[in-house]
């Protein structure tokens, strides 16, 4: 009888835990990241119709992805779909956030775009630890990388690199913040591809529930309205 009653605490202190564990997450996002901020203001509401409140822990992208990986934070804000590939402890929510478009920044240099293999003769800087970036780097000779999105632009300007593969609005994003001129994106993509969230699988539990949420959010177009509202924020910087 008494060690039906201890294992009756156990468990019901076990799902307090878990409940109380739930009130605050704290997602890993890449530092300076449009997409991330993009991510976050759309997770802050997913979260909050759960009664969750979720926290970034900014940092670059090879740490962000090691820490949510390794359990040290909750998730990952966004990552394209090769990362829980990657990454099995990462269980990814199966309801697309928005699209990425990897796209090649330059400024006077005349580049005519032709895949990857036009990028060759350049000089070519990518911000470390994005994983799209980093698998096209490989295909190049000369690459520069940096965890800080804004000096690879000062970089650019100062025509220190050739060109910066870098998603569309983080770039455009980092650009107007920066207050950059003269710089643009060539045409068309490198790829596009969706971008998803994830949460390590120590809260499998809730994959099921945000995802829920989200496809509501889909059905009843809060979740396309809430990114329009979001990207129109990003302008393009004037020339």
């Amino acid at each position: 009888m008494v060690r039906t009653f201890l294992l009756a605490v156990v468990v019901l202190l076990g799902a307090s835990s878990l409940q109380a564990s739930e009130k605050k997450v704290v997602f890993s996002t890449i530092q300076g990241s449009f997409n991330g901020l993009l991510a976050e203001a759309v997770l802050k509401d997913v979260y909050g119709r759960l009664g969750i409140t979720i926290t970034t822990a900014p940092a670059s992208g090879s740490r962000a992805l090691a820490d949510a990986k390794n359990g040290i934070t909750d998730s990952e804000v966004q990552r394209i779909a090769r990362i829980g590939e990657l990454n099995p402890t990462l269980l990814r929510v199966e309801v697309p956030l928005f699209p990425l478009e990897a796209v090649v920044f330059i400024k006077d240099k005349p580049i005519e775009l032709d895949g990857l293999e036009s990028l060759k003769p350049f000089s070519v800087g990518i911000v470390r630890g994005v994983v799209y970036a980093e698998e096209m780097s490989k295909q190049l000779n000369r690459v520069t990388r940096l965890t800080d999105q804004a000096q690879l632009f000062q970089l650019l300007d100062r025509e220190r690199l050739d060109a910066v593969i870098i998603n569309r609005y983080s770039g455009l994003y980092t650009l107007r913040q920066e207050g950059i001129t003269g710089i643009h994106a060539l045409e068309p993509p490198l790829l596009t591809r969706d971008m998803y969230h994830y949460l390590h699988e120590k809260h499998a539990d809730l994959v099921p529930r945000v995802e829920r949420v989200l496809r509501e959010m889909q059905d009843d177009g809060s979740l396309p309205n809430l990114v329009e509202s979001s990207l129109a924020t990003v302008t393009v910087p004037s020339n």
